[in-house]
């Protein structure tokens, strides 16, 4: 007698294909969860990343004021006299930006004569960036040089993509209390054009970052410098 091979019915093979539909699904929804988490995460370092960056480039150019210009002193020249030399010193600062002179060591003293160079002395500014209508706020570095020679410039701008957000407070050691602005050119009139104490004790900063995407991610981090001993 002949056996005939007996083949799937439609019933087994809709139920075979809806097991491998489910299971297919649940890899697919796991996938999917562990990519997001992925995103999310990576979203949350590059935000991270831009929010401590921003921090030390702060942190660095706030370190750099305080500094007159350097003085060297004479047989004929007194201490009165030499302290004139600080009204190249300013800062200026609101609880949305700040002015800042800063000092560096000229890269004359040990580089070569004809290495490209600029001054030791700038003006920096952090402060809104100018967009246009519809385009979230950001955040812009400004450098201002006394001198540069090729292929420096006098004048940098560096807009700061990532950053949405700079609030500024600054304490007062002499009142011992927490202002929103500080002005030390208003300070040395006020004072008779006394140069002393004219850096506010401590700066506070918060800066608030992005992340690029249609869903951006946003770190915020506090940080303060101490400017006391950066005032000679």
């Amino acid at each position: 007698m002949e056996l005939r091979e007996r083949g799937y019915t439609l019933l087994e093979l809709m139920v075979g294909l809806g097991i491998i539909v489910i299971i297919m699904s649940g890899v697919y929804a796991a996938f999917s969860a562990g990519l997001g988490a992925y995103d999310n995460y990576r979203k949350e370092c590059e935000a991270y990343l831009s929010a401590r960056n921003m921090v030390k480039n702060l942190t660095r150019d706030l370190r750099s004021t305080g500094a007159s210009e350097p003085v060297f002193f004479s047989k004929n020249s007194g201490y009165t006299s030499a302290l004139i030399k600080r009204n190249y010193f300013g800062f200026k600062g609101t609880a949305v930006s700040v002015e800042v002179m800063t000092y560096s060591r000229p890269v004359t003293l040990y580089w070569p004569e004809y290495f490209p160079r600029r001054s030791y002395r700038a003006k920096v500014t952090y402060g809104p960036a100018s967009t246009s209508e519809g385009v979230e706020a950001c955040f812009q570095r400004s450098s201002v040089w006394d001198f540069a020679t090729a292929p420096w410039k006098n004048e940098e701008n560096e807009v700061l993509e990532n950053i949405t957000a700079i609030v500024f407070s600054y304490y007062d050691g002499k009142k011992q209390s927490w202002v929103d602005s500080w002005d030390t050119y208003s300070l040395m009139k006020a004072r008779g054009n006394n140069y002393h104490n004219l850096l506010p004790q401590i700066v506070n900063f918060k800066v608030t970052a992005k992340s690029y995407g249609v869903k951006p991610v946003y770190a915020v981090l506090e940080s303060c410098v101490n400017l006391v001993a950066y005032e000679r």
